[in-house]
């Protein structure tokens, strides 16, 4: 199958966005592109949906230490047909969106956010759909006052799953299942704890992926 590839390019002082299509062998079928407009984009993910048509986001620089979460939407053909876009806007920054595209098209976007402790991030979460339009508003997944970072999403059938680390103390691994309609976790399946490193390390980043089977690894 092919590939699509996104990255962070930095020229003239500035981190911008870019993409490209690649096939099995690494043969470019796209050119890389610019996808981003505003200046000091960082942490891109892209998820690509039943139709072919490539969906980004990124954190994009506000002011000051500030980040909002960015989208934009490529077609199979490697055309930008939704230009960038702030899907998620709050006080202080939102940090390293991941992103994952269910069987009816929708996206599922987590983050780490740091609107309620400017010291300690939580984890997020919003459903979007096709065009980056807002179904579920943010929800707040994380709850601990420890610094709750860097997390990945995927979906399977009926569940949207959300792993992400916590480097306070002992590196753990944390996990929430949530009702792809209402962004609510499900019972027993909040804020659970999967991994603890015996001693500190250093911060890992989870990376979590769903099979045809609706198994998730």
């Amino acid at each position: 199958g092919n590939l699509h590839v996104v990255w962070i390019k930095l020229a003239n002082n500035n981190n911008d966005v870019y993409y490209q299509k690649i096939d099995g062998s690494g043969n470019p079928l796209v050119a890389a592109k610019k996808i981003n407009s505003a200046i000091d984009a960082q942490w891109p993910d892209l998820a690509v949906d039943q139709s072919g048509r490539v969906h980004v986001v990124w954190s994009g620089w506000v002011s000051g230490a500030s980040y909002n979460i960015k989208y934009a939407r490529l077609t199979k053909n490697g055309v930008q047909d939704i230009a960038e876009k702030t899907v998620v806007s709050a006080a202080n920054a939102q940090n390293f969106p991941a992103l994952a595209v269910d069987v009816l098209g929708n996206l599922h976007l987590a983050w780490d956010d740091f609107r309620v402790l400017a010291q300690a991030q939580d984890i997020y979460y919003k459903k979007l759909d096709s065009s980056g339009n807002q179904l579920i508003a943010d929800k707040q997944i994380s709850t601990s006052t420890a610094t709750d970072a860097k997390p990945d999403v995927t979906t399977t059938f009926n569940t949207v799953h959300v792993f992400w680390e916590r480097p306070s103390g002992n590196t753990s691994i944390y996990y929430s299942a949530l009702n792809p309609s209402t962004g609510i976790a499900l019972p027993g399946k909040n804020q659970q704890q999967l991994v603890n490193t015996p001693t500190q390390s250093q911060p890992v980043y989870v990376r979590a992926a769903a099979d045809a089977l609706n198994r998730v690894a």
